[in-house]
């Protein structure tokens, strides 16, 4: 007997598809009184788009997603406030609102805001304080920083928050400096050398950062001296599966 599909994602939801999936999955954070791992993911990254003020350049069809992504959540957040916006983050993720066609994706936030008494709960105001109040856990550029291209970059703008961010302790980062063996798991700079190929994403200095405070370097790490006196030098940071896989999917592709 023939038994409809569940519709994919994939196809585009309707405003009235998007609104129904928004207000079941609310209720099911809410009764779980908790978010996780991937939803916590989903939220740091809601706040840190909402917070970019220049969107970047639309190379790839991914690029174009997650710049509509990012119309989106501004849009809900401007209508409806964080309260709203974050849990819109978690549950409306960027592959639904990407693949939605103009005519829902635009009228989404006007109904959305006509539901707004389903978010003002203690939970959910809970969840801007912990993930876009003073407290945050996402790293904040400081008013120096730039980025990729040297462009200078505002000191509320939001960087990027590295999967299972763990900060060391100092006596970590100690052992760290001082044991670059292939005790690690490393390979040679020669070896790496040889084996490097492969895709090209576009990182701010504050991803860096990120990355080289968290627990997530997979191997030893190496600083390259070029011979070259007009090359610069430059080190070779192993990171794990996870984080490449995050930048993979939420930077910009250059080669």
């Amino acid at each position: 007997m023939y038994a409809p599909q569940r519709k994919s994602i994939y196809t585009g939801l309707t405003v009235k598809e998007a609104i129904s999936k928004l207000l079941t999955d609310l209720e099911t954070i809410e009764l779980r009184g908790s978010l996780k791992p991937h939803e916590i993911r989903r939220a740091e990254n809601a706040v840190r788009l909402i917070h970019e003020e220049l969107p970047q350049p639309e190379v790839s069809k991914a690029d174009k997603r997650r710049e509509k992504y990012r119309t989106f959540l501004k849009k809900v957040k401007e209508d409806s406030g964080m309260v709203v916006a974050i849990p819109c983050g978690i549950i409306l993720r960027q592959t639904i609102i990407g693949c939605m066609t103009e005519y829902h994706r635009l009228r989404l936030p006007s109904e959305i805001k006509k539901h707004e008494r389903h978010f003002k709960t203690s939970f959910f105001q809970g969840l801007v304080q912990e993930y876009a109040g003073p407290q945050t856990n996402i790293l904040q550029q400081s008013s120096d920083a730039e980025d990729i291209n040297g462009v200078e970059t505002d000191d509320s703008e939001l960087a990027v928050s590295v999967p299972v961010l763990d900060v060391p302790t100092t006596k970590q980062v100690q052992r760290g400096t001082e044991n670059t063996s292939d005790t690690h798991g490393g390979t040679s700079p020669e070896a790496q050398h040889r084996s490097l190929s492969g895709r090209v994403f576009a990182l701010t200095h504050e991803d860096a950062r990120a990355v080289v405070m968290s627990n997530q370097i997979s191997g030893a790490v190496w600083m390259t001296d070029p011979y070259d006196n007009a090359s610069l030098s430059f080190i070779t940071i192993p990171i794990s599966d996870e984080v490449a896989l995050y930048f993979s999917d939420q930077r910009r592709r250059v080669m």
